[in-house]
């Protein structure tokens, strides 16, 4: 039986043209999954505390607010083909600026969103401020263009985020003032603002989702419904920014992820 096999002589022009068919076909398959795997838009995202992280304390632990609407925003984006969505350390855990920077720098994304909220000393302080790249670096245009979106998602008749710079005034060795400027201002005062936007160069947003040492906004955003509601934000934000109509897609529960 063995000797009525025809041994294939691949030095044959009929065999070596169907050889290089076969490999074209299995290539051209191959490059097609991964241009489509390239076409998926790359959004990083930063929960700026976690784990024994916990940022400010207030009626509400900054950490815990964090990486809950991360967490979400993660799963929407999940779900959604037409994003690849990365995060710039894992879930629960702390991580420091550099070291998120570096992994930024290594996923290369189109969009960093860096999730934080506000604390200060006076509780009457409240609202929700996004805060893009600063003047005279490449990704200012892209990083307002972000801010601008996120904010138009979570304006409502009560709620209007603002859309401002930050920067660090030094004043002695090792003390620093907060300033802001409006985005019109496109002037550069030669300060430093947000570490991870000094530290990354892809266009990224800074948002203080609310101030944890203000009561109503504590009571108003730290709760399941209001982390749900602020990742849809989120997710229609992102898709608004590029061009794209949100899918109807719901925030799964643990066990529905398995």
């Amino acid at each position: 039986m063995m000797n009525d096999i025809k041994k294939i002589n691949f030095k044959e022009p009929m065999v070596l043209l169907l050889t290089a068919l076969l490999v074209f076909m299995c290539g051209g398959t191959l490059f097609a999954g991964c241009a489509k795997k390239a076409d998926r838009i790359r959004v990083e995202l930063d929960a700026a505390f976690g784990g024994d992280a916990t940022g400010y304390v207030g009626f509400a632990t900054e950490s815990e607010v964090t990486e809950a609407i991360t967490d979400r925003l993660f799963d929407l984006l999940s779900q959604d083909e037409r994003f690849e969505v990365l995060r710039t350390h894992e879930a629960g855990q702390a991580a420091s600026v550099t070291s998120k920077a570096e992994k930024v720098k290594k996923d290369d994304p189109a969009l960093l969103i860096s999730i934080h909220t506000g604390g200060v000393p006076d509780k009457s302080v409240s609202g929700m401020n996004i805060y893009p790249d600063k003047p005279g670096t490449s990704e200012n245009a892209a990083s307002i263009k972000a801010a601008e979106a996120i904010a138009d998602a979570f304006t409502t008749e009560t709620w209007v985020p603002k859309v401002r710079y930050l920067y660090y005034k030094p004043f002695n060795d090792d003390a620093y003032t907060i300033e802001t400027a409006e985005v019109s201002d496109t002037s550069d005062p030669g300060l430093e603002t947000w570490s991870i936007l000094e530290k990354t160069s892809v266009p990224a947003v800074v948002v203080e989702q609310f101030y944890v040492t203000n009561e109503k906004d504590t009571a108003d955003w730290a709760n399941e419904e209001s982390y749900d509601k602020a990742a849809m934000q989120y997710y229609h934000a992102v898709c608004t920014l590029n061009g794209l109509e949100p899918k109807d897609i719901q925030i799964r529960k643990d066990e529905d992820k398995k």
